[in-house]
């Protein structure tokens, strides 16, 4: 039996703060170090994706999230800046966004077709949007590596997508990139 003797993966703590309730999101090595290293070498000599270690994905994630920010897609706002006491190198501070996975809302049985329907389509052209931005501009960091229904809050009127902490690294071609996620 392995015993947990570090911290192995992401934390997230909903943080209470004056200016109401945020998340502090902690990145974490995945596996031991001989581990980490090696699969952050196997990323870098193949070249496809964005840094596997703590720090690199914080990184990632931070310019991500300014990127499809900027770029008008509904991400959770990074409020490090405003929370200095609560960011660091490996932490994030994000928007808290309540309300439930878009995975289990269309699950839901007591969801109107209409209302299912319709997170579907506005889904789908959030999608399509941000795949013909990532064509247009050639940004790589506009296709999602774990696009799904399970990385969208479904927030009132808003679809939140989140988990930008692993990215596609620039490329002539994106097309492969945009079947991959879909």
């Amino acid at each position: 039996m392995r015993h947990a003797t570090r911290l192995d993966g992401n934390r997230i703590w909903r943080v209470a703060t004056p200016a109401g309730t945020v998340l502090q999101k902690l990145y974490a090595e995945r596996g031991g170090w001989l581990q980490a290293w090696g699969r952050e070498l196997t990323t870098r000599l193949m070249g496809a994706k964005s840094s596997t270690r703590a720090g690199g994905r914080r990184a990632t994630e931070a310019r991500l999230l300014a990127l499809w920010r900027e770029a008008g897609f509904d991400v959770p706002a990074d409020l490090s800046s405003r929370h200095p006491g609560l960011a660091n190198e490996r932490t994030l501070v994000l928007e808290d966004v309540p309300g439930p996975l878009l995975s289990t809302a269309l699950s839901d049985p007591a969801l109107p077709a209409a209302r299912r329907e319709e997170l579907l389509r506005r889904f789908a052209a959030a999608c399509r949007a941000r795949h013909d931005q990532a064509l247009s501009r050639g940004e790589a960091g506009l296709v999602q590596e774990h696009g799904s229904v399970q990385h969208v809050i479904v927030s009132g009127s808003r679809l939140v997508s989140f988990d930008l902490e692993n990215a596609f690294r620039p490329r002539r071609d994106l097309r492969p990139l945009l079947a991959k996620e879909l």
